[in-house]
């Protein structure tokens, strides 16, 4: 058999879940994925960008630079456009850190991260949050040593909305001026909070943001960095020059020359289905954990016996939840809660602008949210789990 090397070995390949299942019949509610399909005019300036320039030169991304600028807004050579926010998180890991560096983060964070500093054999630094998802003010700066190669903050964090504040972050910026902190914004358009500010005051900040959730296109994969002028030239080096395909920076350009529906969906989901979605949980006496202006409830399950597993409701062509986890010990890896007496079990429900449809699977499928009973895994349970095997508790 041919080598590889052992910590490539040891990481976990991310499966997609939905392997084999016709997206079109049904929506997911746990991938924080839009709910809306991509406006008319955007998807008329792909069609125009093929028909009229094509697809057979490489891109160029000038165009596109000068729209975001106005967007952000920053200098065109403070951007740097990327194959979805998961190689902005490859581009500035693979920068930063050498085998044996640490990478500092509060956990749970992004699986992302996690595998990214794994490739690259570097230590991973996770600070765990508090029992209800309080991001660790006291104890994560404690976790900065003369090996911290990079600090990482996930704001809001994904998965469990925890919000942190720019005071902390601009605290963190001045004590440790000389090691770059991540900020990963990638829900900005439902916060409306950025460190962005900031970058003009300290240039060890680094923001990253994407297309993929408010934007609607996690399919065509485009996200970017911020960073000050010197560091994305070293960022462009191990990018490449050509990650993002031209139709994704053409959707994304149109995207930004009109961004009212975008705006409509994001006061839909935080103005109406987050609210809509809290008050069913507490009427039905379900407590959660409330994330970053309720962006990823976090329901608790009160018989451990029991957890949340994932659900198809063949009418509704809803699925519904996301398996129960936890990051139980910053030393070790993720592991799915299995019957384990004393243990929360979490679960996520994002609603994306569909907190009624959700509601009304949940009332109908689930009665007070009733749980799927887990029997005879051995592992976690697939994320799709048809109907029909369900046995309900």
């Amino acid at each position: 058999m041919i080598p590889v090397k052992p910590n490539i070995c040891a990481i976990n390949t991310y499966t997609t879940p939905w392997a084999a299942l016709d997206r079109t019949e049904y929506l997911r509610l746990d991938l924080n994925e839009s709910t809306q399909p991509l406006p008319e005019y955007v998807l008329e300036s792909m069609v125009r960008f093929i028909r009229d320039t094509g697809v057979e030169c490489y891109p160029d991304y000038c165009g596109f630079y000068e729209k975001l600028s106005s967007y952000c807004p920053v200098p065109a050579d403070w951007l740097l456009a990327t194959n979805g926010s998961d190689q902005g998180i490859d581009v500035i890991l693979r920068a930063f850190l050498a085998p044996g560096d640490e990478m500092v983060v509060a956990r749970p964070e992004f699986a992302m991260f996690g595998n990214i500093a794994n490739l690259l054999d570097a230590k991973i630094v996770g600070v765990p949050y508090a029992e209800q998802f309080q991001f660790p003010y006291e104890t994560f700066h404690e976790a900065v040593s003369a090996a911290t190669r990079l600090i990482v903050i996930i704001n809001p964090n994904n998965p469990t909305g925890t919000p942190v504040s720019l005071e902390y972050i601009e605290w963190l910026l001045l004590k440790f001026p000389t090691i770059p902190i991540l900020v990963d914004e990638a829900y900005y358009e439902y916060t409306k909070t950025t460190s962005l500010d900031l970058l003009k005051r300290h240039d060890n900040l680094i923001v990253l943001r994407t297309f993929s959730k408010a934007f609607a296109m996690a399919g065509l994969r485009i996200g970017y960095i911020i960073a000050r002028p010197e560091l994305i030239a070293h960022f462009e080096k191990i990018r490449g020059p050509f990650a993002v395909n031209s139709v994704a920076l053409a959707a994304a350009t149109a995207q930004i020359e009109n961004q009212d529906p975008m705006q409509k969906h994001v006061e839909e989901v935080m103005e109406r289905s987050k609210p809509f979605t809290r008050e069913f949980l507490s009427a039905s006496g379900v407590s959660f954990n409330r994330g970053c202006r309720e962006l990823f409830p976090n329901c608790r399950a009160r018989d451990r016996s029991f957890c949340f597993s994932s659900a198809i409701t063949q009418d509704s062509g809803a699925l519904i939840t996301r398996p129960a986890t936890r990051w139980l010990d910053p030393h070790e890896s993720w592991e799915t809660i299995r019957d384990a007496p004393g243990k929360n079990c979490h679960h996520r429900i994002s609603v994306k602008g569909a907190g009624v449809l959700l509601c009304k699977v949940m009332t109908k499928t689930c009665g007070r949210m009733t749980m799927i009973r887990r029997i005879g895994f051995t592992k976690p349970p697939s994320m799709v789990m048809p109907m029909p095997n369900a046995i309900w508790a």
